[in-house]
């Protein structure tokens, strides 16, 4: 069951009912005892609740102590951290990048291809930027630089190192000092088993720089910042400084591609050497071809050979024509006859002789144009039908003669004569067709020949203009380059340092702020946590949430501490009685209107009983009849059954008197016991005289109806017992008691022993509930009252 839960079962509660106001001045004892019986509420026990607020609240003003111890040496240890505390020292240095070459042209390695210009970001350019400011090989330049020892010392060669070490304590140096041998000592030893590995100081200082140098960019912006840190300023600026000229120097050679001035400058070499030997083959071979210029020879030929064939063509028609001729000449021949009529006594028809001769005229151009013209062509068709009609004109045309006379035909002669010619001629024409074929043939070679020609001088030229193309691609890049190298050995780049690294003599940490902050705030939590162990850990029992979460018992009442109520006899005073009271009352209305056995026409007895001694039971106990006989006008009577200590006696000056030892004994009777104090209904029984300091015999027989005669005739008896852990035989009265009421003393009343006394009580005797004596108020009532 959880601690809010629990309950505590035939228990009562003080929170369910409120205390008792006055009773009437005017009762007896049976009357008001009898009364008090009949009431017989039943009171319901409250859960026990975890703690609130409050409580939580209260921890820190409880333990004030330890988180005041923890808060002065937070600030001692601040101090401490600031005087101790290694200075370090910072530089920065900015660089802005601009828009230059390295971010909108290639390297002319990349360009000599078939390659687009591509234009890197602003981004992209501060990217490379960074890896290039954290990468090793700048880290290594700066050690090159500086030198390892001095990265490692933090001091550049020629400061004043000995004026610094003059000025901190001697104290200081020493401790500095002995920590130093003592860290090389186990550096040694660890490097001895092998657990620590050996290292150069050179990659120390490596190290050293790239944990020391931040490199950070803003977003959005075109500026790096270089943050680097020392133990002196001066060597935080020669990092920052250092840092920055060797990513420079870095940036100059990555921005570009090695070697590349002199890889154009001997490749323009070889294509130009390439190039004038083409030049030269190619002029040699056109000196042995005999050719100054192939297409004006190409052409010559090309005339040549159409002429030839243009020739060839007249000449196969003259051939045609004069075959046909001589065809038509001998069939002509045949029909002519060899002997015509030489004369006529009669003279011839000009006429017809005229007609004649056309005919004939007309008749050789038809042959003549057969020979050379296709048959529908129109000049061949008008020529035979100016034939056809010259024969008809000639048919209708006769001569007469008178007298003729035989001759040899001149027609035939002529017409033998013609077909000679025609028989020569083409004799002539066949050998000048077969000669134009052997022309046609040599031309064709010759084409031959220079198309071959052509093709080897086409493949020259376009090696030579490849190597032209090259050579011009070369000696552009080749400028390219020597630009770069140029722009390189003038140190110019699109990077420009905006700010050089700076020189800043005051230290970076350690923080005063911070440290006068954090430690205090350190110290605060260490002594809250703590506060808090200790409240956990702790055996005691403080508040009355504690009681009863713990205890699992009911808390009548809290009483506070006051030290003038711890006194006795001041309970008699109004004054310091009243600062008591309302909790007594609230503890008699419990314990008065718990039901109990039948008592009949008794009063009411009840004992108090402490956990250990100085509890205060004895107080309470006083408090209790005070406030019954006063407040609550009830005869009371008070019984101090502490023989030893006899706490109540002696407060009340009762020494000497027969108290409640002598009683049991037998020696004295009831009325010689009673004492009057001088406060009204109230009477008080000492613990023994002072010649009677033994045990008390409590398992005598006249012990219960002694405290039967003392409730009889009082309304309320309470017994001051001695406390739990001291082993005493009074304790046996427990059990003649109607109630039981614990007194427990805060923060000193121990856990175990007051769980272990409960236990034995829950079982035993009839324990009406817990009184938490001695409570302190550590919260300020402000601060409850705002809580509240």
């Amino acid at each position: 069951m959880s601690t809010t839960e629990k309950t505590f079962p035939s228990r009562p509660s003080l929170h369910d009912e409120p205390s008792i106001s006055p009773l009437p001045q005017e009762r007896t004892p049976a009357g008001n005892s009898r009364r008090l019986m009949e009431m017989e509420p039943t009171i319901p026990l409250s859960s026990i609740a975890g703690r609130n607020l409050m409580d939580y609240l209260e921890i820190p003003f409880v333990h004030w102590r330890v988180i005041s111890g923890c808060f002065l040496l937070s600030l001692i240890a601040g101090a401490l951290a600031l005087i101790v505390w290694p200075r370090t020292y910072e530089s920065e240095a900015k660089l802005i990048i601009n828009v230059g070459r390295e971010s909108v042209a290639l390297d002319p390695t990349a360009t000599t291809g078939q390659t687009l210009m591509l234009q890197k970001t602003q981004e992209e350019e501060i990217n490379s930027a960074l890896e290039v400011l954290s990468s090793r090989q700048v880290a290594e330049l700066v050690v090159d630089e500086l030198g390892a020892l001095p990265i490692l010392d933090g001091k550049l060669p020629g400061s004043d190192a000995t004026k610094e070490k003059s000025s901190e304590p001697q104290l200081l140096v020493d401790a500095k000092l002995r920590a130093q041998q003592l860290f090389d000592s186990v550096s040694e030893k660890l490097l001895q088993v092998g657990i620590r590995d050996a290292v150069s100081d050179r990659e120390k200082a490596i190290r050293k720089v790239i944990n020391s140098v931040r490199i950070h960019a803003p977003k959005k912006s075109s500026a790096v910042t270089i943050h680097a840190e020392s133990k002196t300023p001066e060597m935080a600026q020669a990092l920052a400084a250092s840092i920055t000229n060797g990513f420079l120097d870095r940036h100059f050679s990555v921005s570009r591609t090695e070697g590349s001035y002199d890889f154009f400058l001997s490749q323009t070499q070889i294509v130009e050497a390439q190039l004038s030997e083409a030049l030269r083959v190619r002029a040699e071979y056109m000196k042995q071809s005999k050719v100054v210029s192939a297409s004006d020879m190409r052409r010559i030929l090309t005339d040549q050979l159409g002429a030839i064939e243009q020739e060839v063509l007249l000449t196969r028609g003259d051939l045609e024509q004069a075959l046909s001729e001589s065809k038509d000449l001998e069939s002509k021949a045949e029909a002519v006859p060899a002997e015509i009529v030489a004369s006529k006594d009669e003279d011839l028809d000009l006429t017809w002789s005229g007609m004649r001769q056309r005919v004939f005229d007309l008749e050789v151009l038809e042959k003549q144009l057969a020979a050379r013209l296709a048959e529908d062509n129109p000049t061949l068709l008008n020529a035979r039908e100016q034939l056809a009609g010259a024969r008809e004109i000639l048919k209708a045309m006769s001569q007469d003669s008178v007298k003729r006379s035989m001759t040899p035909n001149p027609v035939r002669i002529r017409i033998e004569e013609d077909l000679q010619k025609q028989r020569t001629r083409t004799v002539g024409l066949t050998s000048k067709l077969v000669e134009k074929e052997k022309q046609h043939a040599e031309i064709d070679r010759e084409i031959d020949e220079l198309l071959a020609f052509e093709l080897k001088l086409g493949e020259m030229d376009r090696n030579i203009e490849a190597l032209e193309a090259s050579n011009e691609l070369l000696k552009s890049k080749l400028e390219e380059a020597r630009v770069i190298e140029e722009l390189q050995s003038e140190r110019i780049s699109n990077i420009s340092i905006y700010q050089p690294a700076n020189l800043v003599e005051r230290p970076a940490s350690p923080s005063k702020p911070l440290v006068a902050i954090l430690f205090p705030m350190l110290g605060l939590m260490c002594g809250c946590g703590l506060a808090l162990v200790r409240e956990v850990g702790k055996k005691t029992l403080r508040t009355a949430a504690d009681v009863e979460s713990k205890l699992e018992f009911p808390t009548l009442s809290s009483i506070p501490y006051s030290s003038k109520v711890s006194l006795i006899s001041n309970l008699t005073n109004p004054k310091y009685r009243n600062a008591i009271a309302p909790e007594c009352q609230d503890i008699l209305s419990t314990i008065l209107l718990t039901p109990s056995a039948d008592r009949g026409s008794r009063g009411v007895s009840i004992g108090v009983i402490s956990v250990d001694p100085k509890c205060g039971a004895s107080t309470v106990a006083t408090a209790l009849a005070i406030t019954a006989s006063q407040d609550c006008s009830l005869r009371t009577l008070l019984v101090d059954a502490d023989v030893r200590t006899a706490t109540i006696t002696k407060s009340f000056k009762l020494h000497g008197v027969p108290g409640l030892a002598e009683l049991l004994n037998g020696s004295v009777e009831n009325s010689d016991c009673i004492q009057h104090v001088g406060i009204k209904n109230l009477e008080l029984v000492a613990a023994s005289a002072d010649e009677m300091q033994g045990q008390v015999d409590i398992n005598a027989s006249g012990f219960s109806s002694v405290l039967a005669e003392f409730q009889i005739d009082n309304d309320l008896v309470v017994v001051d017992l001695p406390a739990a852990s001291r082993p005493d035989r009074t304790h046996n009265a427990i059990q003649h008691l109607d109630f039981v009421l614990i007194v427990l003393e805060s923060e000193k009343t121990g856990e175990a022993h007051a769980r272990r006394l409960m236990q034995k009580f829950a079982v035993d005797y009839h324990a009406v509930g817990i009184v938490l004596n001695k409570t302190k108020r550590y919260v300020p009532r402000f601060v409850s009252r705002f809580v509240s």
